[in-house]
Formats: structure tokens, sequence, C-alpha cells
């Protein structure tokens, strides 16, 4: 069965996109941050895919920062090893890792209208800002030039990133429909 690729798409900005978008309205903005830094590596899949690899890996991660956020804000390319840094800390110690520490930066993250400071560096505080907001608007459009761009078929990627528990189960109980609001709930 090969899964409705609008669907996909619709399922991805309802889920993954709404959970970071709920988080900013919920106030938890460290978790939006963890969230979108996630949402970077659940990208990786496809990616990994395309370069006829077994799993997703931190070059999946880097080619995403550098090839679609680079295209949103160019200020990311010249990043990508930080990016990856800030997304080791965040997803696996809410703190420093090896990664940052090894990358000498201190990220500062910035919460509401800082847009002169988003992606700026001190290169002698070692300091890199990063505006929630700007991130995340930056993130929904480099997905869209994600989804825009990728030659990949839904049936290749689609059921392991979207449906754990499989398409044809969530189809035939009616618990996703075409041109129908998706429940949260009924997907994880």
């Amino acid at each position: 069965m090969q899964p409705d690729y609008n669907l996909l798409k619709l399922k991805f900005y309802s889920t993954v996109i709404a959970d970071i978008l709920k988080a900013i309205d919920g106030g938890s903005f460290g978790g939006a941050f963890i969230l979108s830094f996630c949402c970077i590596d659940y990208l990786g899949k496809p990616l990994s895919i395309l370069a006829a690899k077994n799993k997703n890996d931190k070059n999946d991660y880097k080619y995403f920062i550098k090839n679609y956020m680079g295209k949103v804000n160019n200020r990311y390319i010249d990043l990508v090893d930080q990016f990856y840094a800030i997304r080791c800390s965040l997803v696996h110690t809410y703190g420093e890792s090896d990664a940052s520490r090894n990358s000498n930066i201190e990220p500062q993250f910035l919460f509401g209208d800082f847009l002169n400071y988003h992606l700026t560096f001190d290169k002698n505080n070692k300091k890199l800002n990063i505006s929630l907001s700007d991130f995340v608007s930056e993130l929904i459009s480099a997905i869209y030039l994600f989804f825009t761009n990728l030659s990949l078929s839904t049936n290749e990627w689609s059921l392991q990133l979207y449906y754990p528990q499989g398409l044809k189960e969530l189809s035939t109980r009616n618990l996703i429909q075409l041109g129908h609001e998706i429940n949260y709930k009924t997907i994880h």
C-alpha cells in the first residue's frame, strides 16, 4: 500500500511541528528547542536511505543543517558542527556534552524577539546565540524545502518514520482520513 504523500506531510506538520509549537505556547521553551533538534534527527532517516545507509547518523543531521537550514539562512552553513554539538547536549545530557565541550562553544538560548542576535557567534566568549522564534521559523521553512525536494519513494521510509504501528492498521481503523484533522493521541 503506497501511503499518500500529502497525508504524510499533513501528519508530520500535525504532530512533530505541532508539538514544537505547543511547547512554545505552554512556555516550555527548552522543550521546544529539544523537540526542534529532535525533529532534524527525525528527518535523518530518509536522508540515510538516500545515502544507502541502514541508520541515520550525525552526517545526515549535518547534511540537513547545511543543505536545508542553510538555504533558509546561510549562517547555518558555517555552524553545522556547532549545531550538532548543541543537539548532543540537549538530547543526551540536557547540559554540556562531549561534542559541545570539544567544539568549545556555549549556546545562548534566547526567548523573545532577538532577530539581531540570532545565529551570532562571539568568538572571544565562545557564545552562540540562538533565538527560539527564529530557529523554529527557519526549521519549518527548511522542512518545507525538504518535502519539496525529496526524491525518495514514501514506501521506502514512511512506515518507519511516521507510523510505528503500520499505515494499514491506521487506515483500516479509520484513525487517519484524508481531509480530516489527525488526533494526536491515536498515532502514538
